[in-house]
């Protein structure tokens, strides 16, 4: 039983009936993951044009240190797997006081890239996070 459900939601993906998103929430236009348990955040990408592992983020981003999602806050706490991955028109971005972990490749190809403020929290960064980054 359970082959014939994986094989008809990715026969329904594959026509186009069931949508699948890289994350749970947008606010103020930028991506999330949400941990309902743990009221945490975690800053991830929207799939551009089929590609799973880009966004869109450009300029200057500040990640703020709450978010409200239907009153409910849940803290940012980690930038995930791919979050900037290939924003090559990403100038800056500042990461709150709650960041402890950036993700694997979670800002490789970001070429335009000149400043980021790390927070002193963070203990974690991932495989060649800043990797293709000039």
């Amino acid at each position: 039983m359970e082959k014939l459900r994986t094989f008809l939601l990715a026969f329904l993906m594959l026509i186009g009936c069931v949508t699948v998103s890289a994350y749970d929430v947008e606010v103020d236009g930028i991506y999330y993951d949400l941990d309902s348990t743990s009221h945490e955040a975690k800053v991830t990408y929207k799939a551009l044009d089929g590609n799973v592992n880009q966004s869109d983020y450009s300029g200057d981003v500040v990640i703020p240190t709450t978010i409200s999602v239907e009153g409910v806050a849940y803290g940012v706490a980690s930038i995930g797997d791919y979050a900037f991955r290939g924003c090559s028109g990403l100038t800056s971005i500042a990461l709150p006081e709650g960041v402890t972990s950036i993700g694997n490749w979670a800002f490789n190809g970001c070429s335009g890239l000149t400043s980021i403020a790390l927070p002193d929290g963070v203990t974690a960064i991932g495989y060649e996070t800043f990797s293709d980054c000039i």
